[in-house]
């Protein structure tokens, strides 16, 4: 029973398997017959097969042959004995459909092939409960459900289509056939130009009847590159194709797809055209050279055709040669808005021009024929600008300038452009004050320059020779023109400037404000000379005190040597202060003759005290407080002392005759301003008959407010002043002014004016002219007494101090008569020795006036003092030998003292006629003229300088040239140092100090030997100059008024 049992089971199995497989195949086959029809169907209502291809298409039907090894194969499959599928895998699948047997069944049929009693009992037992009827692959069945309902969609769809596409399904039938598709769309094409030039564009019209939404496509076949092209444009049913820049001959057809795949046709095909090109003229070489105008000096600059922008400078020439492959082809250019040919030469063509302005250039060729290039060849003409030059001023820096004696201005300047210039010069118009009739003139001077270089740096000395009244100036600028004779020259100008002649009052403002910077450095040295003397006394006290130099004390002194060291650049300061203002003072001529010997001598002062021995006695002690004994620091410290004090003594009396001086100058800055006053008030009432009454009031009020800011500075003056005499001067002038009402008529003559009374305002005018007049008389007067009686104290106080040492030579005289007959053992030793200090105290005496005499006047010369010192040293040494009881060699040292009592007795006789006298008298003619000569050697030294400079250059020939000036500079030093030897031994110098000239010309010697002469060489020759000129002039002057008032006493 186990057998069968199972057997059946796998029998039943492989009919229902058997079964599935038959209908899953054929399923298939019918679904995929149906969809293949399907498509033979679609695609012959679509593209109308041909014959060959639908027998084609129809030959995998044969394919359906595969049925019969389907059916060999399911007669397999049911039969049990058959290894195509394995019984064991049937049960073991068909046992894992139920859930309460899955490997069960599989296992007793294992079970059931091994022999024995157990075995068939197990299967027995297994068939009992599972019959073979409840085993079964129906469920598998159940997935041919979604098979059918496939290939019933296939047969359902291939019956609709055959129904709709009936037409196709019969011509499928037919396949041996030939079917033509239906066409309702018609294709009309305009070819355009068939016989084309090269490069150019071909339009081609195509026009689609029976359906606007056809697309049609051109299709271009050249050699074998085929290329597609669609429409550019449509209008309506007529579509355009453009073909442009054509280079070869092609064919070309108009094609119009099917819209879609249910269309019958395949497409629309136009007929093919051919098109034939006809070459242009080939360019075979082109050259463009641009010739630059002859002042730019720039070379010819040449390009190529390839070149876009053609650069040159406006009026350059420009030169174009070209060759075309056609010998006898012609060419023309549009330039200048006009079109003009080019000539033929040589087998290649020219053209000759001009560039007149940036532009495109258009040039075409032809060949014989007449055909052009495909296109103009096109250009860019660009001028090249001519920049403006460029000017840099160095020389001068201030925007307003303050003319000299010397009308000079030093200028410097760069001048920069890209091809030179044409000329510089200097513009400028006169400025006259209201006094002066106007001058418009517009002025030029030219300044030199090297016309092709395009960097210029000129340096120019310009003299100026227009007569220029105080208050005038000039306004100028610096102009400078470029070389560009094309489109013109032009211009860079610098901004204005204005040089101006000062008026007497700026003159005179200015050199107040200098005298009390120079003051003031004087009271600053002073101050802290005396504070250092204070504390270098209370160091010493100390140092004597503990016997060494504590470290506080030693830093405090260390400070003090450092800031008295200091006070020598100071000095140098105020000596360089000082020596500028005399220059401005001689240039400007503000004061006297005497007043500028003063500076002279005042300058000689500043350089005693530069060359003090403080500043030697510094050095020693601050070297000995670092290496020497106590006993020498303390010695060096009170030397110094000694040394400070001295020095204090000199900057007193510098600080006391410079204040003098300013006060002499300030009564002749006075009477100067009062005699400008006059002039001016005269002037106003001359001009009150042809000015305007608003014109004579602006001057009026300017005049008033000028004489008001005098009156103040006058009282000023009279408040501040400490000298009583000075003090009186100035307040009886002031109160002369008062009484005669001045300001108030000067007032009443501008109200009048602006009233537009002019009658009146003329006769106010005149009045406060001779008011000013009758002042200024008066002040010359009160003026003249003041310097009288300061000349009378000199002269009484010179004498006091004659009589005292006349006095005192006499009482040495005795004395020394005496102190030859007595020795060492006489009773008269003591008396003499009393007597000697009785002389030893006037001559402190003597001194100590001659100390205060120095505070008030330069005549209290080094002479005089270095005498009395010698007279004092002599003394002091008389009587130490006295009190060593060397009574037998005293005799010399009093002898000796006595010589020098009666040589500073000498000394001071001279000084009063010096003092009593005005000038240096006559006899100076010899040095006069020779003064004279070697000023002209300098002026034509002077003008070699400024050319040599002004033509700039560093060569070998600038410096040979500089090598013969510095000869003539020193050659022209030499004499004036033998003139200066001349005049010390006839024991006079009325040219003054002629050191100073001979050192300023040494330093031009120097930068002409190192060929370096600059702004300040000239200056400073034109200093030496002035100085040699004005010292001439003094003496000339002088001995004018000595003349005159001899003259003038003989009558």
């Amino acid at each position: 029973m186990p057998e069968n049992y199972f057997i059946n089971i796998l029998g039943n199995i492989r009919r229902e398997l058997r079964n599935h497989y038959l209908l899953r195949r054929g399923l298939q086959i019918i679904a995929l017959n149906a969809i293949y029809i399907t498509i033979l169907i679609v695609a012959e209502s679509i593209c109308f097969l041909s014959p060959e291809l639908k027998r084609r298409l129809l030959t995998p039907f044969f394919l359906n042959l595969w049925l019969i090894h389907i059916i060999w194969q399911a007669f397999r499959l049911g039969k049990v004995s058959d290894q195509l599928i394995d019984n064991r895998q049937i049960l073991l699948a068909v046992g894992q459909q139920n859930p309460e047997v899955k490997d069960m069944l599989l296992n007793v049929y294992d079970v059931s092939q091994q022999p024995g009693e157990l075995s068939a009992y197990a299967a027995q037992q297994f068939a009992e409960k599972y019959p073979f009827e409840a085993f079964s692959i129906k469920p598998l069945l159940a997935s041919l459900k979604r098979l059918g309902q496939s290939a019933g969609l296939a047969i359902i769809t291939l019956l609709i289509y055959s129904f709709l596409s009936y037409d196709a399904m019969q011509r499928l039938l037919h396949f041996d056939e030939s079917f033509s598709p239906p066409v309702n769309v018609s294709l009309q094409v305009s070819p355009g130009n068939l016989h084309i030039l090269e490069y150019d564009s071909l339009t081609v019209s195509a026009r689609v009847y029976g359906d606007e939404k056809l697309l049609p496509q051109l299709w271009i076949q050249q050699d074998t590159f085929l290329k597609k092209i669609t429409p550019d444009t449509r209008s309506e049913e007529t579509f355009r194709f453009n073909i442009s820049n054509i280079r070869k001959s092609f064919s070309y057809w108009i094609y119009i797809p099917r819209p879609n795949i249910f269309t019958a046709w395949a497409f629309l095909s136009s007929d093919t055209f051919h098109v034939t090109l006809q070459r242009r003229p080939q360019l075979e070489k082109m050259a463009f050279t641009i010739k630059a105008p002859k002042y730019s000096l720039i070379p010819d600059i040449h390009y190529d055709g390839s070149t876009n922008v053609l650069k040159g400078l406006k009026g350059s020439k420009l030169l174009i040669s070209a060759k075309l492959s056609d010998p006898d082809g012609q060419g023309t250019i549009l330039i200048d808005g006009k079109t003009r040919p080019f000539r033929e030469k040589n087998g290649e063509l020219h053209f000759n021009g001009a560039m007149n302005a940036s532009q495109e250039l258009s040039i075409n060729f032809m060949s014989r024929d007449s055909v052009f290039l495909h296109r103009p060849l096109l250009y860019t003409l660009e001028l090249i600008p001519d920049l403006p030059p460029e000017l840099e001023l160095i020389f001068p820096k201030s925007k307003e300038l303050v003319l000299d004696s010397d009308m000079q201005i030093l200028s410097e300047l760069i001048l920069r452009d890209d091809f030179g210039f044409s000329g510089a010069a200097i513009e400028y118009i006169l400025l006259k004050n209201e006094y002066s009739l106007p001058d418009t003139t517009l002025y030029q001077r030219q300044m030199p320059i090297e016309g092709n270089q395009a960097l210029q740096h000129i340096v120019d000395l310009w003299q100026i020779d227009h007569f220029l009244s105080p208050g005038d100036a000039i306004q100028f600028r610096y102009a400078a023109w470029d070389n560009d004779a094309i489109a013109g020259f032009k211009k860079v100008s610098s901004d204005y400037f204005i040089a101006r002649v000062p008026t007497l009052m700026e003159l005179f403002s200015q050199g107040n404000k200098e005298e009390e910077q120079i003051a003031n450095l004087f009271e600053q040295n002073l101050e802290e000379t005396q504070m250092a003397i204070e504390a270098l006394e209370e160091i010493r006290q100390e140092f004597l005190k503990e016997g060494e130099l504590k470290w506080e004390s030693e830093t405090e002194l260390q400070s003090v040597l450092e800031k008295q060291a200091k006070m020598a650049e100071s000095l140098k300061e105020a000596q360089e202060s000082l020596e500028a203002h005399k220059e401005f003072l001689e240039e400007n001529q503000l004061f006297s003759d005497e007043t500028m010997e003063k500076y002279e001598k005042l300058q000689v002062l500043m350089d005693e005290l530069a060359q003090s021995e403080l500043f030697r006695k510094i050095m020693e002690l601050q070297q000995k407080l670092k290496e020497a004994s106590l006993e020498e620091q303390l010695e060096s410290l009170e030397q110094l002392q000694e040394a400070q004090k001295q020095f204090e003594v000199a900057l007193e009396r510098t600080l006391a005759v410079f204040e003098e001086l300013m006060k002499e100058e300030w009564l002749q800055q006075m009477e100067a301003e009062l005699e400008r006053f006059a002039e001016q008030q005269e002037k106003i009432a001359e001009k009150s008959d042809r000015e305007s009454s608003q014109q004579l009031t602006q001057e009026q009020k300017k005049l008033n407010e000028e004489l008001e800011n005098f009156e103040k500075n006058a009282e000023a003056q009279a408040r501040s002043s400490k000298d009583e005499e000075y003090q009186k001067l100035l307040e009886e002038f002031l109160k002369e002014m008062e009484k005669l009402g001045l300001r108030q008529t000067m007032e009443r003559a501008e109200h009048s004016f602006s009233k537009n009374n002019k009658e009146s305002g003329k006769e106010q005018a005149e009045m406060s002219k001779e008011q000013l007049k009758a002042l200024l008389e008066k002040f010359r007067q009160q003026k003249e007494q003041f310097m009288q009686g300061k000349k009378e104290e000199l002269m009484d106080a010179f004498h006091h101090i004659f009589l005292k040492t006349m006095k005192g030579s006499q009482w040495q005289e005795e004395l020394n008569l005496v102190a030859g007959t007595v020795n060492a053992q006489s009773p008269m030793v003591a008396s003499i020795s009393s007597e000697q200090f009785r002389l030893l105290n006037l001559a402190a005496d003597i001194q100590k006036a001659l100390h205060e005499l120095s505070m008030r006047t330069f005549f209290v010369n080094k002479a005089i003092t270095a005498e009395i010192n010698r007279t004092l040293m002599l003394m002091k040494n008389t009587i130490a030998t006295i009190e060593d009881a060397r009574i037998a060699m005293v005799r010399r040292p009093m002898e000796e003292t006595l010589v020098s009592l009666n040589r500073l007795g000498l000394i001071l006789l001279k000084t009063m006629d010096d003092v009593n006298q005005s000038g240096s008298g006559s006899g100076m003619e010899q040095f006069m003229k020779q003064m004279e000569q070697m000023a002209a050697q300098q002026q034509g030294l002077n003008a070699g300088t400024s050319q040599q400079l002004s033509l700039f250059g560093k060569g070998q020939g600038m410096m040979d040239q500089m090598g013969r000036l510095a000869a003539q500079q020193q050659a022209i030093r030499k004499s004036l140092k033998e003139l200066g030897q001349e005049m010390a031994a006839s024991g006079a110098n009325p040219l003054g100090n002629l050191d100073q000239i001979a050192k300023e010309m040494e330093d031009v010697i120097n930068d002409m030997r190192k060929n370096n002469v600059n702004r300040q060489t000239i200056q400073r020759q034109q200093r030496i100059l002035s100085r040699m000129l004005d010292a001439t002039r003094s003496v000339r002057k002088r001995e004018f008024k000595e003349d005159r008032e001899s003259k003038t006493g003989e009558a």
